[in-house]
């Protein structure tokens, strides 16, 4: 058997609770109130999931909004 592709799941912590995503959807619904600015900061940027760097960058990009 061949592996033919791993998922990675990110883990959060919001609130007092652990979220996970592991797509740009899933991530967009833990922050709902920022979606448009997200989905166009995801969209300029070109952010891929399966880059962990990448959503690392968004996640910072996206705590520092919230401030």
């Amino acid at each position: 058997k061949y592996v033919h592709e791993i998922e990675k799941v990110y883990i959060i912590q919001k609130g007092n609770k652990e979220k996970r995503f592991s797509t740009s959807k899933q991530f967009l619904k833990l922050y709902s109130k920022n979606k448009n600015e997200l989905q166009e900061y995801i969209t300029k940027n070109q952010i891929d999931f399966n880059t962990i760097m990448q959503v690392l960058e968004l996640y910072n990009y996206t705590e520092k909004m919230a401030q």
